[in-house]
């Protein structure tokens, strides 16, 4: 493992946190159901008043998405969609209905013409907590969620699409565990805390995890992790 200093957004490679969030039209819905079906699934963060984001709605590549590639059965959806893809528009500063539909600071109408759903973050159901989960620092951020649920970066491309091919394929190995960094120290003369998750690609379940420490090149120790998630009293 290396460690980093603090970064602005989720790193590359996190583990996307998962939501439960409500659209405009009052549907609910969960990123980890989606990646779960094998969809690569790509947050448009923005706000109503910046006028980059805007910039990049107009050109319509998250609509072409999403009406070309997204889920089945969903509404703007065309038939002959590959079903490969969800998107999702995330204002996340808290803005009004209102001002998502042009009104008040808004520089558009981000309503009008986006068949991807809308979710309103002024706390009437979902709240700006999503934008601190993500680590949200300026507009716009655009992250990609492969189905493995680690997530890029991939900025205002005119061309998603092409992206997913960089999504591992799935599971086809027993034994495949991988590591993310959750976070490291900051800079500076700070204490190393570094949170790690670890995933299981393989189609084997895991019995146990040997972690080894290292310090500059230098073996500290190592240790076997074997133990079992409890969903009754939290814990291991």
């Amino acid at each position: 493992f290396s460690f980093q200093n603090s970064f602005a957004q989720l790193p590359n490679g996190s583990i996307a946190p998962d939501f439960t969030l409500v659209d405009l039209n009052g549907t609910s819905h969960t990123l980890y159901d989606y990646l779960d079906a094998g969809q690569t699934v790509f947050l448009d963060f923005s706000a109503v008043w910046c006028g980059p984001c805007w910039s990049y709605h107009q050109t319509h590549a998250l609509k072409d998405l999403y009406e070309n590639h997204g889920p089945s059965g969903l509404p703007g959806v065309n038939s002959t969609t590959t079903n490969d893809v969800m998107v999702f528009y995330i204002e996340a500063q808290g803005a009004s209905i209102a001002e998502l539909n042009g009104g008040g600071s808004s520089v558009g109408d981000w309503v009008t013409g986006t068949p991807y759903p809308i979710i309103c973050t002024d706390g009437s159901p979902n709240s700006q907590s999503i934008s601190n989960d993500y680590q949200i620092g300026y507009y716009p951020t655009v992250y990609q969620v492969c189905p493995d649920r680690t997530l890029t970066e991939c900025g205002t491309t005119t061309s998603p699409y092409s992206l997913i091919t960089t999504c591992l394929p799935p599971p086809s190995f027993n034994n495949d565990a991988r590591s993310f960094m959750n976070n490291s120290a900051g800079s500076g003369c700070s204490s190393v805390t570094p949170e790690i998750s670890i995933q299981n690609y393989g189609l084997s379940n895991l019995t146990e995890v040997e972690i080894e420490v290292s310090l500059n090149g230098v073996s500290q120790y190592s240790t076997i992790f074997n133990q079992i998630w409890s969903n009754s009293t939290n814990s291991y």
